[in-house]
């Protein structure tokens, strides 16, 4: 829960400026000497976050007030990207039992994804997920639909694949891409070589989707470190 010593440097070193320890806005309203970061306060008197990390579901064995797991030697956070867990009906050829599963995908897409495949469950039932993030290249997948050349936006955790798309009728098909489209999803141009397939815009998030797969790899190691 605390900061780098440097912290409490911060008035020795920068007084007289409203920005100090690490050039952050400081506020002394109260009494109250504290930085704002962008999503939370911190107080460098106590040496704690006084707000609560916004994104503190994605840790629930953790204090939503901890910074970067309490190991700021080894983790950062320079802009809170990063993979979220959600539990969606699933299920894989090796596991055919629909059930809830945990799915990872990227932070900034995740909420309307899981919004997309329980709109579309509810008007195509035999619809299900089959998979979001994975670490393997398409190219290492054992599959008859088209594979990305190179990265793969399932590495980047900026897509989906669905069961049982290919069943649905032309008119459903249409309509099942109307629902898609709602929440920011496309699927293939050629949408019959892969019909399991949506895709999310990264570019919207990530200068190039090599960085978005770096980024979320590294957050997927950490979020499942201890499993």
């Amino acid at each position: 829960n605390y900061m780098p010593f440097g912290a409490i440097m911060n008035e020795s070193i920068t007084k007289g400026t409203d920005y100090k320890f690490p050039a952050q806005e400081f506020n002394n309203d109260s009494n109250k000497e504290k930085y704002y970061f962008g999503a939370r306060y911190y107080d460098c008197k106590i040496g704690r976050w006084i707000s609560v990390d916004p994104l503190a579901d994605k840790y629930p064995g953790w204090s939503p007030y901890n910074y970067v797991k309490n190991n700021p030697l080894i983790y950062i956070d320079p802009n809170g990207d990063s993979l979220k867990a959600v539990q969606m009906k699933g299920l894989t050829s090796d596991d055919p039992v629909l059930k809830d599963r945990t799915y990872y995908l990227d932070d900034n897409i995740a909420d309307n994804v899981k919004t997309f495949v329980e709109k579309a469950r509810e008007k195509y039932s035999k619809l299900s997920v089959n998979n979001t993030f994975r670490l393997k290249k398409s190219s290492d997948i054992k599959t008859g639909n088209t594979k990305a050349k190179g990265l793969s936006r399932h590495q980047a955790g900026f897509a989906i694949d669905l069961n049982g798309v290919s069943k649905l009728s032309k008119a459903e098909l249409k309509g099942l891409n109307k629902i898609a489209k709602k929440y920011g999803l496309t699927p293939l141009s050629n949408q019959s070589s892969d019909y399991a397939h949506f895709k999310a815009d990264y570019s919207k998030y990530f200068k190039t989707l090599q960085k978005a797969v770096d980024e979320n790899k590294k957050h997927y190691e950490e979020l499942t470190k201890d499993d």
